[in-house]
């Protein structure tokens, strides 16, 4: 996978989520290097002391950096669509493969754009439900 933050060590202790299942990094290597430290922005294949059931869409972090989780989230959207973005309005929320039916709760302000008919919104998004969608 790549690594989009910080960096990933031999043995430091990572978290899948959304599992939350805890290993131990045993292995980091890059095509035929076996490396002790990955940086950000680098590809990686990544080895666990534990048998972990990983799947594409899962997030490993590292256990002391894990992710605030809510159910609400802001979003800046350029709206590209000739029907109009309301308050209320439902839509799937795609995040890696887990897909969640969330609605607008708010539109908090628009921004013009030199388009015809797009603007982009700062918008507020609810999850609907505790249901996560198949794929």
């Amino acid at each position: 996978g790549k690594l989009f933050g910080g960096q990933l060590s031999v043995g430091d202790e990572v978290t899948v989520l959304p599992s939350r299942r805890i290993s131990t990094i045993s292995g980091l290597h890059f095509f035929d290097q076996q490396l002790e430290t990955i940086q950000q922005n680098n590809s990686v294949i990544l080895s666990l002391e534990d048998e972990l059931n990983v799947t594409r869409g899962d997030l490993i972090v590292k256990s002391s950096e894990i992710p605030r989780e809510g159910n609400e989230i802001s979003a800046k959207v350029c709206w590209m669509d000739t029907s109009e973005l309301k308050e209320g309005a439902k839509f799937i929320v795609q995040h890696n493969t887990n897909q969640i039916l969330s609605k607008i709760e708010q539109i908090e302000h628009v921004i013009a754009t030199d388009f015809s008919v797009s603007h982009c919104f700062m918008i507020v998004i609810k999850k609907v439900n505790q249901t996560d969608l198949l794929s």
